[in-house]
């Protein structure tokens, strides 16, 4: 779970993105881009955990590591969520509305 605030249910999900496997762990280090200025470069994008790095559609993680992209949008759906608290609840995911809006809730 991101910040914790008082609402628990929203519109705004079709812009979330999900990663199936915990990036982190897969992440290259920032300095390891820069010692090795190939990297990522000139067909040598793949990285030693198998995924593809886009120089142009990445992410970077608070410990400083280079992630492989999330899948997006989030598939309607409910999802357990904990981000490392000791809440648990569950996420719902809805399909998209006429408008492609993806309605949200957690559990309480």
């Amino acid at each position: 779970l991101g910040t914790p605030t008082s609402s628990s249910s929203d519109a705004g999900a079709e812009q979330w993105g999900i990663w199936r496997v915990d990036p982190g762990p897969r992440g290259v280090y920032v300095q390891d881009f820069q010692r090795n200025p190939s990297l990522g470069k000139n067909g040598n994008s793949k990285m030693k955990a198998g995924w593809e790095f886009d120089p142009n559609d990445f992410w970077i993680e608070e410990f400083g590591r280079v992630m492989e992209k999330p899948d997006f949008p989030v598939s309607p759906g409910r999802y357990m969520v904990t981000g490392g608290r000791k809440v648990t609840t569950l996420l719902t995911v809805d399909p998209p509305d006429g408008r492609g809006r993806q309605a949200w809730r957690l559990e309480e």
